[in-house]
């Protein structure tokens, strides 16, 4: 029916672009479908993910569509090579996944932080990164990068905000401090720690902190959720003028 409608309603152009195009999420289309190209999601989710445009907007937007697709299971599988050595840190690997996810969700299921996140579960978002959204595009978790993890929070601002930088209490410019050495690693200049340009009238005030994990010890929950905890509700409190965090 799609080509009698684009025959019929294009008919004054000539057949050689009257083109029917299919996107599917199946590795194989019906030939009697009459499409002359034939796309999967995952073509178009690795176009997205890959594409690296100017407009510091638009990367966040394809940034976050690709995200949506992957969570949706419309991105490429890219299997690793299975060796003994990947099959022996598997469960450790998940143990630990597993770990932070339990205190990923004690800190959303808190009264005061499940005001923001509402009924957002916890998600891992692609490899990297496992966390908790909310409002005001606030994200807190963790991270993973080659051998180094460490701990993110960060919500955006409407208008520029920047002044509020002057207002952080010493634990919090520390944070703030710290997520710029990230932020520069991921070579993402949208946040006002970094103040690469003016993006505020674009893209709002993005405020992200930062607190690195030690290695090679034996890590305490408690002392993740709090650092979490303690982020989150400063965080929030930025965000609702008049409002001060109960930990400061």
């Amino acid at each position: 029916k799609y080509r009698k409608h684009l025959d019929k309603t294009y008919a004054h152009l000539p057949r050689a672009r009257r083109l029917l195009v299919s996107l599917t999420s199946l590795p194989i289309v019906d030939a009697d479908s009459g499409a002359d190209i034939c796309l999967r999601w995952e073509n178009v989710q690795r176009m997205i993910a890959t594409t690296d445009d100017p407009s510091a907007f638009v990367k966040q937007v394809l940034k976050e569509f690709a995200a949506f697709l992957e969570s949706k299971g419309l991105a490429p599988i890219n299997m690793p090579k299975i060796t003994s050595t990947l099959l022996a840190s598997w469960h450790d690997a998940k143990r630990l996944e597993h770990s932070l996810a339990k205190v990923l969700e004690k800190l959303r299921t808190d009264p005061e932080i499940n005001k923001i996140t509402s009924f957002r579960q916890v998600n891992r978002a692609d490899k990297n990164w496992i966390g908790i959204s909310g409002q005001n595009f606030f994200w807190a978790g963790f991270c993973i990068k080659g051998t180094e993890m460490y701990m993110w929070v960060e919500i955006t601002l409407p208008g520029d905000k920047r002044s509020l930088r002057r207002q952080l209490t010493p634990p919090l410019a520390k944070s703030f401090e710290n997520a710029t050495k990230y932020l520069e690693d991921w070579e993402d200049n949208d946040a006002v720690n970094r103040d690469v340009g003016d993006l505020t009238k674009v893209l709002g005030s993005r405020f992200v902190f930062a607190q690195s994990v030690n290695q090679d010890t034996e890590p305490d929950s408690e002392r993740l959720f709090q650092w979490l905890y303690d982020t989150s509700l400063a965080v929030i409190a930025m965000a609702t003028p008049g409002k001060s965090s109960k930990r400061g």
